[in-house]
Parts: C-alpha cells; sequence; structure tokens
C-alpha cells in the first residue's frame, strides 16, 4: 500500500522550539517504522502549504518538490502527481537519503528553481 508521507514529526522542547522527532534516523524512516506493511514515499514536505498554493506552475522555472522513498514503482507515481501538481519532482535516493526532506535542512521551507535546489542541497 502506498502512502505519501507529508508530515514534519516535531516536538516541542523544554525551550518551546520544535525539532525533529527522530534524532539519529530521518523522518521518512521513522515513517516507515512504524507502517511496516506499507511503502511510505515521502514529498509534499519541504514547502509550506501557501506555496503550494500559489507557486505551482511558476513562470521562471518550477519550483523543486522532493520525494524519496523504496518502491520505485510507488515513486514513479508520486513524480506523476507531482509534474501534475504543477511542480519539478526531485528524487533524492531511498528513505535513508531524505535528511534533506526534514525540518531545518538546507531546502526545508525554501521555494527553489531546480539550479537554486541544486546548489542548496550540495551545502547541506
Amino acid at each position: 500500500k502506498l502512502i505519501i508521507d507529508a508530515t514534519n514529526p516535531l516536538v516541542k522542547t523544554a525551550n518551546g522550539y520544535a525539532r525533529p522527532i527522530p534524532e539519529n534516523i530521518t523522518a521518512g524512516e521513522w515513517m516507515q517504522n512504524r507502517l511496516p506493511k506499507t511503502s511510505i514515499i515521502k514529498s509534499f514536505t519541504t514547502l509550506w502549504s501557501k506555496y503550494l498554493e500559489t507557486e505551482s506552475n511558476r513562470e521562471g522555472g518550477l519550483l523543486v518538490m522532493p520525494l524519496s522513498g523504496n518502491n520505485d514503482q510507488h515513486k514513479k507515481q508520486v513524480t506523476q502527481l507531482i509534474e501534475e501538481a504543477g511542480f519539478f519532482p526531485y528524487d533524492l535516493g531511498d528513505l535513508v537519503q531524505s535528511k534533506p526532506q526534514d525540518p531545518g535542512s538546507s531546502v526545508w521551507n525554501k521555494p527553489l528553481t531546480l539550479k537554486e535546489f541544486e546548489i542548496a542541497i550540495r551545502q547541506y
């Protein structure tokens, strides 16, 4: 069963800030561990929902929407969904490679074109 994981699991710290729940694995791996009989494809997590609403099919370059997962067939399905939604799909690889999709990364919550995304991901 395919599940598109669009969550960002966070916990509030004692000082009031949020930090990712998993500390030693990616959020995608964390979700896959909780739903082991499913195929988790992590996507639609790096952009604020307002960007999804207002920035699809953007002139001057589509915004990148990363995805990651362990099932290539399901990644193809999500890639098509990303394209239909008006964004540029960028396959990061398996869930173990999905750290750039987690809160606080160099690409998280930043509306980036492909060129900008590739520069930012190198800095990660």
